[in-house]
């Protein structure tokens, strides 16, 4: 079928759906019963989420001082104060961060002490004077500005160390501060922030922040904001917003984590927001709840109240609701047969599960190996017939040029037999190369590209030798042979290094009197060694580690133990991943049962001041049960790692929950499924508890898996599996708490035997059922519950619903997002993205005729992998808004888009601006976007001026010693902006002086036909304090206007009084 016809045929079906579904919707917008409505402002942001705010109406202050609060819904975010993905905006903070390795060298977590760094809203603070996080040091913002921030006082009576508060002083004068204004215990102040507690502007008009804190919760949140006073004049406050929790809605599913040892608890649910003057009630807000099996509560309506608390129409939010009783589902089918499954990653970037298998010649299809992916009837992909992928890991690979590739490559080894020579190979799949038809029948270009062949000399590794002795004869034997390959991040940049396991046996032989007995078989002893000797053997376990793409790196080698044994994970919550190994440690009796305890103790590969790699314990702690169950998991999210373990008793567990400094040993007996399986000729069965994140909250569920079979004859078998999901669902009464969700079964009357649960994306896992017949197989089980997907999809509000589609641009909306231009390391762009995002927003009311939808679109998410920060989408483009929705044949009207693009190697500064009238998909972001296409309506160009300072001093380059000290001023420097209407070209050049104060704008019209030039000049005081500070007063604005061969000039002159503009 004609490719070109099945597109098109996709979008008319896409676009009939949308008008269907507008055509209907005004049904679900709620009539209006009251005078008044509840309303709020629904947007895209820069991340392609839906954002919604809506503003807290609130009673002026003096001056215009008060507070700017709201409740603000993103889609992308988690389980917040006000429900899932809500929480209250307009509160800042300065909260602890930890190190980088773009800033410092190395990633580490936050240790709650003195080593740890500090960003006011977002951006790290860069020591300007005194002793980092000590009484009296000063610090500016890692993007320049002229904000001054000091830290005050030291934190006594906690296990935790930093400042007592902050002081920030704007470039204004304006003052806030934030934990508390002066020294003793503050509700404001946890173990990793700082909320603001006043802010001040220079005239004494100020705003007062208060908090609540439970016992032991360490989690604080915002009770009270009061204004309309005046410190200056001794004036009280008379204005006063209200946060109430726990009301109506207590939170269902408690969150709690962990940071270096201390918990932190967040047990409250916003329930309403009351605004006040005089201590009358100006505004209230109530919010209601909906809770689903899954235990998180969204928002279901927000209503306003008047001050005589009349009520205005709500804003209602939907959804796809988890509805209760819901169950999962199985796939049968949807994956091609194969003989033999060689590996399995995520090889085409799409965040899913794929598998490398084997198949002999079938239906045309020649031999070999396959990359196979779900829901298709045949392999995408043909790898050819060489088998590389014995003892073969997936892995992220960098190439020879420095880039990253954003899908899973793999790695193999082979070993020369002679010169003990290991190779290591690199792999990708190019997805260029599909199998593919060309009408007379199909090609398989072999889609297996070897990127990179690194050779570990033999005589670097290998510790073989035989010596002996004659007198007495003793023989003294080492041998050393490669086990395996790990995956093992040692930097936390993302890119794994190689981990080779090496076995080592060492064997002595002593013969007494010679030996004698005669020799042994020159074929099990070449050396002729005699018969009646007597020997023992030790074996040993090392490691050591091969980088990509870095020939300087040195050899490294470790003891540790075999790789069975060993387990990985971020153990200490630094953000690094951890090898770690466990010892007998004995054991305790719990409930009556002797439970076995191990000493788990885990490593990091680090360098030292020198350069030389080691391995270094970075955690120790005992833990209950049988080392050889273990499963790492991160039951509360906190991204710290747990363990999941069994006792002696098949289906009794321990649900080891770790604080970073140690485990919080919690048993589960009878919770789960029996860890069992037995095996024979005509029947069996095998059961286990497994730790898998099912429901894509972040949280570590719990499968249980078990399946059986009988095959009484050739003729007659029969064989099922059951799938369980109990999630985890929060922290109570001192445990993680796990739901229990229907069961799921399937029966075959075939001998299928399942084994084991493969891969995941979001809430779908894969079984795999090994070749039976020679015919192996996977099955795909989907659960009901996907919190990644349980965005708002619907806004009622004001008369009018909102609806909004979203998108991925793997499947549905392919045109919605796609790769650009891949950076270099440590920049890697995203060939897929994870996250939904919305690619329509569709509004209709309850009049005919009334709808309108916008379009977004996305290209090249950029990720840093030193800072592990998205730096953004490199070009973003949406639709105007399109009202000729109905009748059905204006649906494919042609747009007007509106683009911007960013520059990721300039901390994503908007560098191009641009619109186009265009029905054609591949138009809207063009390959020239410049003042040459005059396709375009518009177009838009900034060139900025980049300085990076050093102690307040521009530098051209900076060293690694300096990196953490390093500020960056980025303002736009020249703007080029061309109508092509009209065919108008302005220009604007921007020239700053002191403190990057713009002190000329210099703006053209055509080169030459209009110019407008405006100098100006401030007034500032860095060494004041207080109000006595300010930084960009003006004092003068002088414009010269140049246009019809005529001159004017004009100037304008400012004077100040205590603070105050005066003139």
């Amino acid at each position: 079928m004609d490719m070109k016809f099945i597109n098109k045929k996709t979008f008319l079906l896409s676009f009939l759906q949308i008008f269907i579904s507008l055509m209907t919707f005004g049904q679900f917008v709620s009539p209006s019963q009251y005078f008044h409505d509840t309303q709020g402002n629904i947007d895209v942001n820069e991340g392609g989420q839906l954002q919604f705010n809506m503003a807290i109406d609130l009673p002026p202050g003096v001056k215009n001082v008060s507070p700017q609060v709201g409740l603000v819904y993103l889609s992308g975010a988690g389980n917040g104060t006000a429900g899932y993905g809500w929480n209250i905006s307009g509160i800042t903070s300065i909260s602890r961060v930890g190190k980088n390795i773009e800033k410092d060298g190395e990633f580490r977590g936050v240790q709650l002490d003195y080593s740890d760094y500090y960003s006011f809203n977002g951006q790290r603070l860069i020591l300007k004077s005194g002793e980092y996080g000590k009484d009296g040091a000063e610090y500016v913002t890692e993007k320049f500005s002229n904000t001054k921030i000091k830290s005050v006082g030291s934190i006594t009576g906690q296990i935790w160390s930093g400042p007592e508060y902050w002081e920030v002083t704007l470039a204004d004068g304006s003052l806030a501060w934030y934990g508390a204004t002066a020294s003793g215990s503050s509700n404001a102040r946890t173990p990793l922030e700082y909320n603001i507690v006043k802010w001040k502007d220079p005239q004494g008009n100020y705003i007062s922040y208060d908090y609540l804190q439970g016992s032991g919760t360490n989690v604080s949140l915002i009770s009270s904001i009061k204004w309309g006073g005046n410190e200056s004049l001794g004036k009280a406050h008379y204005n006063e917003v209200q946060f109430n929790y726990n009301g109506t809605y207590t939170r269902q599913l408690i969150e709690q984590s962990y940071v270096n040892g201390i918990a932190l608890i967040q047990d409250k649910l916003l329930n309403s927001i009351v605004s006040k003057t005089n201590n009358s009630q100006y505004r209230k807000y109530e919010i209601t709840y909906k809770l689903d099996v899954s235990k998180y509560q969204f928002v279901d309506k927000i209503q306003e109240f008047s001050a005589d608390n009349q009520p205005a129409n709500p804003i209602e939010f939907h959804r796809n609701e988890n509805q209760s009783g819901a169950t999962g589902s199985v796939s049968d089918g949807t994956w091609t047969p194969f003989r033999e499954m060689a590996l399995s990653g995520d090889f085409r970037g799409i965040h899913s599960t794929d598998f490398i298998v084997y198949n002999n010649a079938w239906g045309g299809n020649p031999t070999g190996y396959y990359l196979s992916t779900g829901g298709n009837t045949s392999p995408l992909y043909y790898l050819g017939t060489e088998n590389v992928y014995n003892g073969a890991i997936p892995i992220t690979i960098k190439d020879s040029n420095n880039y990253t590739s954003s899908r899973q490559g793999f790695v193999s080894y082979t070993l020369n037999s002679t010169t003990k020579d290991v190779t290591l190979k690199y792999y990708l799949i190019d997805l260029t190369k599909p199998i593919s038809y060309t009408g007379s029948g199909f090609l398989y270009p072999n889609a297996l590209t070897l990127v990179e062949t690194k050779v570990i000399p033999g005589s670097q590794w290998s510790e073989t030798e035989h010596t002996s002795t004659t007198n007495p004869l003793t023989y003294y034997d080492k041998t050393s042979s490669i086990r395996k390959l790990l995956q093992y991040d040692i930097d936390g940049d993302g890119i794994s290094e190689v981990l080779i396991e090496k076995s080592i046996r060492i064997t002595n032989t002593w013969c007494p009197g010679g030996g004698g007995g005669g020799t042994v078989d020159p074929s099990l002893d070449p050396n002729g060694r005699p018969i009646n000797c007597e020997s023992s053997s030790i074996d040993e376990t090392k490691y050591f580690v091969a980088k990509q793409q870095d020939s300087t790196f040195p050899y490294v080698e470790f003891y540790l133990t075999k790789s069975e044994d060993i387990v990985m994970g971020d153990f200490n919550g630094d953000g690094l991943d951890d090898i770690a190994q466990s010892s007998p440690n004995w054991g305790s009796t719990v409930n009556g049962e002797f439970v076995p305890a191990n000493l788990l103790q885990a490593y990091n590969v680090k360098k030292d001041a020198q350069g030389n790699y080691s391995l270094v314990e970075v955690y120790n702690a005992d833990y209950l049960g049988l080392s050889a169950s273990v499963q790492v998991a991160d039951f509360n999210g906190d991204g710290i790692s747990d363990l999941f373990s069994r006792t002696n008793v098949n289906n009794h567990y321990f649900v080891n929950l770790n604080n970073g400094k140690s485990f919080e040993k919690t048993p589960y007996f009878n919770d789960f499924n029996a860890t069992d399986s037995y095996t024979s000729s005509q029947n069996g069965y095998y059961s286990t508890a497994k730790v898998l994140d099912i429901n894509a909250d972040g949280k570590s569920d719990i499968i249980d898996f078990s399946t059986s079979y009988n095959i009484a004859s050739p003729t007659s078998a029969s064989s099922s599996f059951t799938i369980k999901v109990r999630p985890s669902q929060g922290y109570a009464n001192g445990k993680i708490q796990f739901g229990s969700d229907t069961p799921v079964t399937n029966n075959y009357n075939a001998p299928l035997i399942y084994r084991e649960l493969l891969g995941l994306r979001q809430n779908e896992l894969y079984l795999f059922r090994p070749s039976n017949s020679n015919v192996g197989g996977i099955n795909n089980y989907y659960h009901f519950s996907n919190l990644q997907r349980a965005m708002v999809e619907r806004i009622n509000q004001a008369g009018r619903g909102t609806l909004i589609s979203y998108d991925t641009g793997i499947s549905g909306c392919a045109a919605c997002y796609t790769g650009v231009k891949n950076e270099q390391y440590p920049l890697m762009e995203l060939a897929n993205v994870n996250s939904q995002l919305v690619s329509r927003i569709s509004e209709w009311g309850n009049q005919p005729n009334s709808g309108r939808f916008k379009l977004f679109r996305y290209r090249g998410l950029i990720m840093n992998l030193h800072n592990r920060k998205t730096i953004g989408f490199r070009q973003i483009a949406s639709s105007a808004w399109n009202t000729t929705i109905y009748p059905a044949n204006t649906l494919l009207s042609t747009h007007v888009w509106s683009g911007v693009e960013t520059d990721p190697l300039n901390q994503g500064a908007t560098i191009k601006e641009w619109s186009i009238r265009t029905n054609d998909e591949t138009k809207i972001f063009p390959a020239d976007i410049s003042e040459n296409n005059n396709q375009l309506l518009s177009f838009k160009s900034t060139v900025y001026q980049t300085d990076k300072l050093v102690d307040g001093q521009i530098v051209t380059t900076v060293n690694d010693g300096n990196k953490a000290k390093v500020v960056t001023a980025i303002f736009p420097k020249i703007t080029r902006a061309k109508d092509f209407l009209t065919g108008a070209v302005s220009e604007s050049t921007v020239t700053y002086g002191d403190f990057y104060l713009p002190s000329q704008t210099l703006s053209k019209l055509n080169t030459s036909y209009a110019v407008k030039t405006t100098n100006y000049l401030y007034a500032n005081n860095p060494a004041g304090t207080g109000a006595n500070y300010y930084v960009g007063r003006p004092l003068s604005k002088n414009e010269t206007v140049q246009a019809y061969s005529d001159v004017q000039s004009n100037k304008e002159e400012y004077t100040y009084d205590n603070n105050n503009l005066k003139t």
